[in-house]
């Protein structure tokens, strides 16, 4: 699977890619399907060409929105959940990886240089009428192709972008059957995860980032299915990280929780998993109150155990699809669960990512939530 995604960049190389898959492609199962982690572990380029994340970074924004072409790999990360005027329910994700296969030179000989891989994708979750629509795009950085500003939030893949206007930041994606254009407005300040930024990802010390997030935006705008076009508002989360390090052969995969609280507050949770079946201790996460005050917690610090599964007829993994996950410490005890179980990705690279809902244990609180869950690996 690895040496077929190598053969996939060198081809990205040559000419623009776009891959799309829906649950009724009847071409889905010709094409290769790759673990998501062999993108951001598989040594393209020479590490030695490259920097590696490090403590102490001197964060400058809006700077650090922008592209970091000194380390090999880095992606901008959106997903939210929606709700249209008549209260019909949607989630959405909107990625962009850039993959470094050659470290970027301040200028460039001619416009057919290339530097960057750039991957992107796109998903719209229809909840009510249980659609779930996925694309997948690869392209160059070459011939405006693709892209990145080293100077502030401006990335872009054919037609998909994300990209700071002024106070907020608008992103936008289509293809032939599904488009969302979003306007999202930071409600809190940014999040620095990990150690200031830095985000330990192996206990040996090998694999980290460079890692922040924006916990809960405003999103309004539109969504459009079918040709129809519906005005929808919600809440949105981003994460930015970038490095040039990768997880481990004892890795297997990692789970990833993004939740906002009815209260006004957000969880982010990591879990990076070990192929002896146990978690990593670098695995931890973050609590963001409803002010903007940040707690960090460890691995040891939160207990999830997985309440039940689902098996995806199509490629016939099976995937956790129900969690109690409680931090103690924090007061938190929820139960987690996909909003539709079939948000399984299923274009070149293989993984589940979705809308969930909660609700507190303790119903006096009715504390719900809603957000996101990635889980690669499986």
């Amino acid at each position: 699977m690895i040496r077929t995604f190598i053969l996939l960049l060198v081809g990205v190389v040559l000419m623009p890619m776009t891959v799309s898959c829906g649950e009724t492609d009847a071409t889905l199962e010709m094409r290769p399907s790759v673990n998501p982690i062999s993108f951001l572990s598989e040594k393209v380029a020479s590490d030695s060409q490259y920097e590696e994340a490090s403590p102490g970074y001197a964060w400058v924004f809006p700077r650090d929105h922008g592209a970091h072409e000194a380390f090999r790999n880095e992606w901008w990360y959106v997903t939210g959940n929606l709700t249209d005027g008549g209260g019909a329910k949607y989630g959405f994700q909107l990625t962009i990886f850039r993959n470094g296969i050659h470290r970027a030179l301040h200028t460039r000989s001619t416009n057919w240089s290339v530097n960057n891989v750039y991957m992107g994708h796109f998903t719209i979750t229809d909840i009510d009428s249980g659609q779930f629509y996925q694309h997948e795009k690869f392209s160059r950085d070459s011939l405006g192709l693709a892209g990145s500003s080293d100077t502030d939030l401006d990335v872009w893949i054919d037609n998909w972008f994300i990209r700071q206007n002024g106070e907020s930041i608008n992103i936008a994606a289509a293809s032939s059957d599904v488009g969302i254009q979003l306007n999202l407005k930071s409600i809190k300040p940014i999040v620095l995860q990990g150690d200031d930024g830095f985000s330990v990802k192996t206990s040996d010390g090998v694999g980290a980032s460079h890692y922040y997030s924006i916990s809960r935006m405003e999103a309004t705008g539109s969504i459009t299915i079918g040709g129809i076009a519906r005005a929808i508002n919600g809440l949105a989360w981003m994460d930015r990280e970038w490095s040039s390090s990768s997880l481990g052969e004892k890795h297997s995969g990692w789970d990833w929780f993004a939740l906002h609280f009815a209260d006004g507050s957000d969880l982010m949770y990591y879990s990076i998993r070990l192929a002896d079946g146990g978690i990593d201790v670098t695995s931890g996460g973050t609590f963001i109150s409803k002010l903007g005050e940040v707690a960090k917690f460890d691995h040891d610090d939160v207990l999830v155990d997985t309440l039940s599964y689902w098996t995806s007829p199509a490629t016939n993994a099976r995937y956790p699809s129900e969690w109690a996950i409680k931090v103690p410490h924090l007061g938190i005890d929820v139960q987690v669960e996909p909003m539709m179980a079939n948000q399984e990705l299923q274009g070149v690279f293989r993984y589940w990512e979705g809308a969930v809902a909660c609700s507190q244990s303790d119903s006096a609180s009715g504390n719900q939530c809603t957000g996101y869950v990635e889980l690669t690996g499986y």
